[in-house]
């Protein structure tokens, strides 16, 4: 995992600005299915962070861009997610290094971030180096999917309570 300015971000895929660049691909890519809402059980956000995680870095590397945290600070442990950042080699607060790039070969440590993103109630902007695919977490509870063509996480997002009654058994 490569813990990234916002301004190191844009320079890693030579784009103007991080904001510019998500402007875009929300433009760009199609809404996959409609907003649904995240399970509020933690062992259904597990299943969930390790699913995304295994769509989401079939392909290419993923960028996880913090953008909303410390919302509901009585529902979020801000040392533990400071904690995991350290263990990586991290130092700098989320307000100075907010993007976090995860190669492929590296699902367990997306599956750690999202899982205190889903946990803490966070929101987060996911999407891959080829800029096929963009997912937003928000804060209220709800996972948003825009896809450029067919993609597994498109097919997932069409229709999510299929794959939830999957991973609840």
């Amino acid at each position: 995992m490569n813990v990234l300015t916002k301004d190191d971000a844009a320079e890693k895929m030579k784009v103007e600005t991080l904001d510019s660049c998500l402007y875009q691909l929300s433009k760009r890519l199609l809404p996959a299915g409609t907003p649904f809402a995240i399970p509020p059980q933690s062992k259904a956000q597990t299943a969930l962070a390790k699913f995304l995680a295994y769509l989401l870095l079939e392909n290419s590397g993923v960028y996880v861009y913090l953008s909303r945290w410390s919302l509901h600070p009585s529902t979020e442990h801000l040392e533990l997610f400071y904690g995991y950042r350290r263990s990586v080699g991290e130092t700098r607060p989320l307000s100075e290094a907010p993007v976090h790039f995860i190669e492929p070969a590296s699902r367990h440590e997306l599956e750690s971030v999202l899982c205190m993103v889903l946990f803490f109630g966070w929101e987060a902007w996911l999407f891959d180096e080829t800029g096929n695919t963009l997912v937003r977490i928000t804060n209220d509870g709800k996972l948003e999917v825009r896809a450029g063509g067919q993609t597994n996480i498109g097919a997932f997002a069409a229709d999510p309570a299929k794959y939830f009654l999957a991973m609840a058994s």
